[in-house]
């Protein structure tokens, strides 16, 4: 019984966020616009009206057909926020409340559809996921807890089907998506090929030891295995049993309404996706210049010049790096990066790429910046101007750089930067579609990859501001444009794999250079032309590879009908709809002003019951209080108030409660107000209060991201304050309380096996006190430095410590708290004028299992510390009435399993086992201690 309940709790603590999803904020200063659909309520910045009608116009087309396989009832008005401040492309869908948000950024990785397309139909498939639970067992859930039962019926459904299922709508709804990029699915085939046979959980769950592939691909080569061999409406049926069925157990549901179990299905899934890409007869053998150390190792973008080899290597072990190889395979490391979005380019000693850059405050007022290195002197530079989007970065004549520009109004153009004057002269890139890519040549000529009805390569002369069509669109990817002599180089899944490409631009004729085993990409020529160098992808990586020119294949395609997946075509044909080959007529709606104020409040859940949603929200990992009452629970659309309003009885008594929250202004502003129970009077335990308690906490923080290239960067000051009219002594009549501080932090980022950080430092000063005269005061300092261990991915970690309480007036007394870190397993409060804390931590990872018990258990790495702790404190002593030195220590081990619960839950939990000795205690003694990572 114990165990059950430890699984449930664990289960709702990691899969809460499902339900209660704080998406960010956008800048303060922004004004905001509503347009109104039949099924849709647009919600986006002034300014965006064109890209708001656009996603409306999409959104509203995409409605009846994203539903067609899976009868959803008809959802309620659909509130859609845009976000066309942040850098990136994404979305998401969440319930409690009911919203989906969009990211409509460029996007540059998989696809060649419009971006507002492949956004529309996979989140549109989540929506109408969610819409399928909303019967059976769960709708009686909504006149209990309101939205909240949407999120509830979620905690039961895996997060490969979720993410897969919508992969496989954006596929089987267009003739793009995901399903039909040869990249998507390649990890499988190269890793089955090697006989990297993983199990079902490694795959979903993931591995310290090897790479393994998302859940998303993973999910979409089961939905859709299931879709073509049980019928379209099979996960119709799945979702629709799972709320006829108690426990609502989605493998149950798998098994009893399609016959499926999941390692079957995995099995199935995996032999036939692997079928479905064409074999090469006679596939390259390149040479290869990268290391073949056993490690996945990644090295992208190959570029030659005079020093070398130039190569942005990505790797388990360490974060992503600059590097260069000579003609002997020996590797140089130039400089860590950022989170670089574009290939790299080189030009007159520098490498330029860009990468994306934090807003200071707000999440959803992000930049992409163009960066140089100089590699004589591995001195690193930003050339864009400040609060830019600037992507495909591509050398220009004139020391000059030509890159695509992304404004929030959702205009794209094409830019010319000039680092030494700093000046820009900007271009309209052709019909406001996207640039995925682009290259000039040496007269200044752009040659760009552009997504409409496909990729298709067009010229720009920016003497005369014209474009010039040179290559007609084709369902295909086209990425990775390099300029060769006459050519154009780059990448393609055309032939059903990645393989590289030359466009010759006097005959326009195509052609396939390399017939890659698995998948050929970022190609370019030496400057003699002599060799193709490209990243070459294989079970352990994208190896840095070359082929001479006389072995390059030198047969013209033409490049107009692509290789077409079996699985894709199969799922396509279940629809009555294909979104590419549809004509959308965009409506331009009037939108009119959303006021901020007039929409501080959504209740959208209640609960017949009490709970700290604000406790829930920040220890996932701690026991839920449930008391008598009810609960109003609000938060609007625009992520900037959240708000709880409760009444709820506890043994002292009724109370009522309200929780505000606002982000909306530069600072966070947090009021926390509890009135209810009887008041304490603590000098006089005799005495009866007949006075209700009133318990209040104002906070106040400003979270600053200073965060660039590979360091994690930021500054909290923060301000709290407590009242509360219990009665201390006398003099207190009532109790308040202050706490002001300031957190500043820098590390460096952290690779995938990493346990600490490699190096950097954390510092936390802090004011607590009461304005009242008889309490005293008290400063604090904490200190976090880490750094590098003896061997690779071991950290060590020290903690300095210290808290001074000045004394307080005659007849007061010290605080009864501490503020600082101290030694392990000696949690005394004792009233203390100063604590030092010394701490020290090593640890290291043993060993990579990669092994697991059923569905219930998966063992994903035993890692160890090593830790000593020191405490000294002085205490009052009564016998000599003074201050005594008091000292507590703390040694041991700790040995902790890195693992995941149950098979549908992608966050991580731990198990630790600790063998401790502490100050008072003659032998080592062993402690349990598990753990949830969120």
């Amino acid at each position: 019984m114990k165990l059950k309940c430890l699984l449930i709790m664990m289960l709702f603590a990691c899969r809460v966020e499902a339900q209660y999803v704080d998406y960010g904020n956008d800048p303060a200063r922004l004004k905001w616009r509503l347009i109104r659909t039949e099924r849709h309520k647009v919600i986006f910045p002034a300014g965006f009206e064109t890209g708001a009608s656009i996603y409306a116009s999409i959104l509203e087309a995409v409605y009846p057909h994203v539903r067609y396989t899976m009868s959803a009832a008809r959802s309620s008005t659909m509130p859609v926020v845009l976000h066309p401040f942040n850098a990136h492309h994404n979305g998401m869908v969440a319930w409690a409340p009911k919203r989906m948000e969009l990211l409509p950024a460029p996007e540059f990785g998989y696809g060649f559809q419009i971006r507002e397309l492949g956004l529309s139909l996979h989140e549109s498939r989540h929506a109408a996921q969610i819409d399928r639970l909303n019967c059976g067992l769960f709708r009686p859930f909504h006149l209990i807890i309101g939205q909240q039962a949407a999120g509830l019926s979620l905690l039961f459904v895996p997060e490969w089907f979720l993410e897969g299922e919508a992969v496989l709508a954006e596929t089987a709804l267009s003739s793009s998506g995901r399903g039909r990029e040869p990249s998507f699915l390649m990890p499988y085939r190269a890793q089955l090929a090697a006989g990297k046979n993983y199990s079902f959980d490694k795959w979903l769950l993931g591995s310290y030891r090897n790479f393994t592939h998302n859940h998303y691909a993973l999910g979409y080569m089961m939905t859709a295995r299931a879709r073509i061999d049980h019928g379209a409406d099979v996960w119709d049926k799945v979702l629709k049993g799972m709320t006829r069925t108690f426990p609502p157990i989605f493998a149950l549901s798998m098994r009893k309404y399609a016959g499926m179990k999941t390692n079957s299905l995995f099995d199935s899934a995996m032999t036939s996706a692997m079928r479905d890409f064409p074999t090469p007869a006679n596939p390259d053998r390149p040479a290869i210049m990268s290391p073949d150390s056993g490690e996945y190792l990644s090295y992208l973008h190959p570029q030659e010049t005079e020093y070398g080899i130039i190569s942005l290597k990505k790797s388990l072990y360490d974060i992503p790096s600059i590097v260069l190889t000579d003609s002997a395979g020996d590797e140089r490391r130039l400089a860590y990066t950022g989170a670089v979005n574009s290939k790299l380019s080189y030009s007159d000693g520098y490498v330029y790429w860009t990468e994306y850059v934090p807003g200071l405050r707000w999440r959803h007022e992000s930049w992409s910046a163009v960066k140089r290195l100089r590699v004589e002197t591995k001195k690193i530079e930003t050339i864009s101007p400040r609060r830019s989007k600037h992507f495909t970065p591509t050398p220009f004549p004139g020391n000059r750089i030509a890159v695509y520009e992304y404004s929030p109004d959702g205009r794209g153009s094409l830019a010319i930067l000039d680092p030494a004057t700093k000046t820009k002269n900007s271009y309209p890139v052709f019909r406001n579609l996207q640039v995925q890519d682009m290259t000039a040549d040496a007269n200044g000529k752009i040659f760009a990859s552009i997504t409409g009805a496909g990729n298709g390569i067009f010229r720009f002369d920016t003497l005369s501001a014209e474009w010039t069509g040179f290559l007609a669109y084709c369902r295909a990817s086209i990425r990775g444009l390099r300029m060769h002599g006459g050519e154009l180089i780059f990448e393609s899944g055309y032939s059903g794999i990645d393989n590289i490409y030359a466009f010759d631009t006097l005959s326009l004729k195509v052609r396939r250079l390399t017939d890659a085993r698995f998948g050929a990409f970022g190609g370019t020529f030496s400057s003699d032309g002599a060799k193709l160098y490209f990243s070459d992808y294989s079970a352990n990586g994208y190896r840095l590879a070359s082929l001479p020119a006389e072995k390059l294949n030198r047969d013209a395609i033409d490049f107009k009908t692509p290789f077409k997946f079996g699985t894709a075509e199969a799922l396509s044909a279940q629809e009555i709809f294909n979104a590419d080959d549809s004509v959308f007529t965009v409506k331009h709606y009037e939108s009119k002003p959303y006021g901020k104020a007039a929409h501080l409040f959504n209740f959208h859940s209640w609960l017949p019951a009490f709970y700290d949603l604000d406790e829930l929200r920040n220890d996932f990992g701690r026991l839920i209080e449930f008391k008598p009452g009810i609960s109003l629970l609000s938060q609007n659309a625009l992520n900037t108030l959240v708000s709880q309003a409760s009444y709820y009885y506890a043994p002292n008594g009724h109370h009522g409660y309200v929780s505000l929250k606002y982000s909306g202004f530069f600072p966070v502003f947090h009021l926390k107000l509890d009135v209810g129970g009887r008041r304490a009077i603590l000098d006089d335990p005799q005495a009866v209060s007949v006075t209700r308690r009133i318990n209040a906490v104002f906070l106040a923080y400003l979270p600053l991201s200073f965060t660039r290239d590979h360091w994690v960067h930021g500054l909290q000051p923060y301000l709290y304050y407590r009242f509360g009219n219990d009665r201390l002594s006398k003099i207190d009549a009532n109790y308040s309380h202050v706490n002001g501080g300031i957190t500043y932090y820098r590390y460096r980022s952290l690779a995938h096996r990493d346990i600490f950080p490699k190096s950097g430092w954390r510092l936390r000063l802090e004011y607590a006190g009461n304005p009242r005269i008889s309490m005293g005061q008290l400063l604090v300092a904490n200190a976090n430095v880490w750094f590098p261990g003896l061997i690779r991915n071991h950290g060590l970690k020290t903690t300095l410590a210290f808290q001074k309480q000045f004394a307080p007036a005659e007849g007061g007394y010290f605080f009864p708290e501490r503020y600082v870190e101290i030694a392990r397993k000696t949690s005394y409060r004792v009233a203390s004028p100063l604590i030092y804390t010394v701490k020290g931590d090593y640890s290291f990872p043993i060993l990579y299992p990669d092994w697991n018990i059923g569905s219930l258990l998966y063992f994903k790495r035993l890692r160890g510390n090593v830790f000593y702790d020191y405490t000294c404190n002085r205490v009052f002593d009564s016998e000599t009435s003074g201050f005594l030195w008091r000292g507590q220590s703390s040694c041991g081990l700790d040995l902790t399993l890195d693992l995941h619960p149950l098979q549908f839950l992608l966050a991580p939990a731990s198990i630790t086992f600790r063998l401790a000795k502490y100050t008072g205690v003659k032998s080592f003694k062993p402690e349990i201690i598990w753990g949830i990572s969120i």
